[in-house]
């Protein structure tokens, strides 16, 4: 006999995969809402260790996934004017590069007008914004799309980008590529933007004033500070008291 879970998780797969069979036939968008181009199945070189820079790698050849999800997913999509609409998207994460999917075929966002992105679909939800004010990484202002990991005051922001590295096969006669993760955190409050050299209470308090009170909680509750999880948890806490 199946659990009520069981069943649950069986609906919800149900539903998921509706989902992804709907998305993957696509939305018209309005030609004069947003711009396109055709999508280059391959990665750009931008580094000498990797080989001739503004040469390409077929994806083909790079082992692992650029994406943040494999497959595209309903998403509702803002500019600076507001929303546009819900569509079929994925976010390239090794080129910062947004697909849509236009009828049966799959086009890149050609312009930098999506702020928001919102991915709403019944499993799997998650908020990228871009144009972050401030927003600094080793002296270069970041323009990537960031995930926002909580809402309120106190906000966690994540960088998250996919790396191409290269490494010698055993007989030194070829390169092997791959997608590797790279993560970097940043804390938005009250509109400015801190850089989080690494998740921890201390980095996280030498940004953001909190009471005796909110210290006791977080040790009451266990919260381990070099998570992403407990410190989005402190956060929220923060934000509501």
């Amino acid at each position: 006999m199946y659990s009520g879970k069981m069943i649950f998780f069986g609906i919800l797969a149900f539903f998921s995969a509706s989902l992804s069979a709907q998305s993957l036939q696509g939305i018209e968008l309005p030609k004069s809402t947003l711009i396109f181009s055709k999508l280059i199945s391959a990665f750009i070189i931008d580094n000498p260790a990797l080989g001739t820079v503004n040469d390409s790698i077929s994806y083909q050849n790079i082992k692992g996934s650029p994406y943040w999800r494999a497959f595209p997913q309903p998403a509702l999509i803002y500019t600076s004017k507001g929303y546009v609409g819900t569509f079929s998207v994925r976010i390239n994460l090794a080129t910062n590069d947004i697909y849509f999917i236009q009828g049966e075929e799959e086009m890149a966002l050609n312009d930098n007008s999506v702020v928001k992105i919102i991915f709403n679909s019944l499993i799997d939800s998650a908020v990228f914004i871009s144009q972050v004010p401030d927003l600094m990484l080793n002296k270069n202002r970041v323009t990537g799309f960031v995930q926002e990991l909580n809402t309120g005051n106190a906000r966690l922001l994540k960088y998250a980008r996919k790396k191409v590295i290269a490494s010698e096969t055993p007989s030194h006669t070829s390169k092997v590529f791959y997608f590797a993760d790279e993560f970097n955190y940043f804390l938005q409050s009250n509109e400015k933007v801190e850089f989080m050299k690494k998740l921890n209470k201390e980095n996280l308090l030498s940004i953001l004033t909190v009471s005796p009170g909110e210290e006791k909680w977080a040790k009451d509750n266990n919260i381990n500070f070099k998570t992403e999880k407990d410190i989005v948890r402190f956060l929220n806490y923060h934000n509501a008291h």
